[in-house]
């Protein structure tokens, strides 16, 4: 009797686990279903933000196209994690990350830091996210606290910059990048924590807070 009932308890499990998990992929392809939406609505108010002027366009277009890049990444992924197709798309949504990262670096390196200094910054950063998309063709998931380590000391190399950052942006612009890298970083703790209930789901919803609170640093005080 009590093997059998430990059998039926692990059969029972089973299509709950299964249940759970579509509920959880759900949430997590909806919450960024839903940034992917405002990315691109975000990315249109820093277009017309620019008027045309491409010392301002490229970076603000830079950085909104990698927004819509990472959620549109996420989305799909999310959306078809139960198909054939989820190793593909694992990743294309974990090189979006590094895309993310370059992209979230362009209109801060040329326009707030601006000239050779500003566009050198730039050029590292996309040299060690290039490095990091190679990493993660070949090596996806090898090393994921290494990774995670990776994703948080490239974001923070930022602060190298502390001085021109504050002199372009102010106090409430620099806090608002500040406090993007801190929803950014406080995020990772969720995404590593495996045995909390929506964990990735929350994961998500600090990667929009990062994301959104960069966007406002951009769209107000750049």
């Amino acid at each position: 009797m009590k093997i059998s009932t430990t059998t039926n308890n692990n059969i029972r499990t089973c299509p709950q686990q299964l249940q759970l998990d579509k509920v959880t992929e759900f949430l997590n392809a909806t919450t960024h279903g839903f940034a992917l939406v405002m990315a691109i609505y975000g990315t249109i108010l820093l277009m017309h933000k620019s008027q045309g002027n491409p010392h301002l366009l490229y970076p603000f277009l830079i950085f909104g196209i990698s927004l819509i890049i990472l959620y549109a990444a996420s989305t799909l992924f999310h959306s078809l994690i139960f198909t054939p197709a989820k190793k593909v798309f694992q990743k294309i949504d974990h090189i979006s990350i590094y895309v993310l990262i370059a992209g979230s670096y362009a209109p801060f390196a040329l326009v707030a830091i601006g000239g050779v200094k500003g566009a050198i910054l730039l050029a590292i950063i996309c040299f060690i996210c290039l490095g990091g998309v190679i990493y993660k063709l070949s090596y996806l998931g090898r090393f994921k606290i290494l990774e995670t380590i990776a994703y948080i000391a490239i974001g923070w190399i930022s602060v190298l910059y502390y001085h021109p950052l504050l002199s372009a942006l102010g106090a409430k612009g620099v806090g608002l990048l500040i406090l993007g890298g801190v929803m950014y970083s406080v995020g990772t703790i969720f995404y590593g924590w495996r045995n909390l209930p929506f964990h990735h789901v929350i994961w998500h919803l600090f990667v929009m807070a990062g994301s959104f609170s960069m966007f406002l640093s951009v769209y107000y005080y750049l």
